[in-house]
């Protein structure tokens, strides 16, 4: 005779793990309220141009905080206020310390505008600061051929973001792939009014033609790199370098008048 199967009892192991679920969640509820991981010590790396106490302020990060509730995206809004810092890092180091590792922002091209005024801006298109165009560093390449609108022209606003215009966005490739090559301090100028046919004025006073930003940028600049030297050493400080094709350089002197 077959013997009916038992039901009872079958749900037991939901049971369980709805109880398991409960206890975990209570737990790490107390955890995030008691004073076991609390900020008791806060460590700022790297900076340079703020002192640590106002990295901490900027940060929004309180000692007795509790280390779980620190909101990343918060730090790194509170410490890039500051438009000469940029958050590189940030660490919890259990039980109780936090890390912060920020970084300088390095000017990397200066932008005049038809207002009268020029902006400085570093390698990631952020404006650290607003100039007459009079009163402008000198030591910095001038992006010329492109607009700024009055929205973009303050501090702290990003011109290669959403919005900005394609020659700002074409201008800072251009200006990350010299500084690769160590040779953005060559340059006085870098025109964008065409996208293609961007070119560069050295501090001698030779135009080098790099056409479009694609992917043989690097062996354009590579290539204009090369070649100045030797240029130099002949004393030509004028005329026009070519290399769009990426494979050659073609150099032709100044028309004489």
């Amino acid at each position: 005779m077959q013997t009916e199967k038992r039901t009872t009892g079958t749900k037991r192991p939901g049971w369980i793990a709805a109880i398991a679920l409960l206890s975990l969640a209570l737990a790490g509820s107390w955890i995030a309220s008691s004073t076991l991981f609390v900020i008791g010590s806060i460590l700022v790396e790297g900076n340079e141009t703020a002192s640590s106490q106002e990295i901490i302020r900027l940060s929004g990060l309180k000692y007795g905080q509790s280390m779980l509730s620190l909101d990343a995206e918060k730090v790194k809004a509170g410490v890039e206020s500051n438009p000469y810092l940029r958050l590189a890092g940030l660490s919890r180091e259990y039980p109780s310390r936090v890390v912060i590792r920020v970084e300088s922002r390095r000017p990397a091209a200066i932008i005049p505008r038809d207002e009268g005024d020029s902006l400085v801006a570093d390698f990631d298109g952020n404006v650290m600061s607003l100039a007459s165009n009079t009163g402008a560093p000198r030591d910095l390449a001038y992006i010329s051929g492109a607009v700024v609108s009055d929205s973009l022209a303050r501090v702290g606003a990003n011109l290669t973001g959403e919005g900005a215009p394609e020659e700002l966005k074409a201008a800072f490739a251009v200006l990350n792939a010299l500084d690769k090559q160590d040779s953005l301090e060559t340059i006085s100028e870098l025109n964008v009014r065409e996208l293609d046919n961007l070119f560069l004025v050295t501090l001698s006073g030779i135009k080098v033609a790099l056409g479009r930003v694609d992917e043989l940028l690097p062996e354009k600049i590579a290539l204009m790199r090369a070649v100045l030297p030797e240029l130099a050493r002949e004393g030509v400080r004028d005329g026009a370098l070519d290399v769009t094709a990426g494979s050659k350089a073609d150099y032709r002197p100044a028309t004489l008048r």
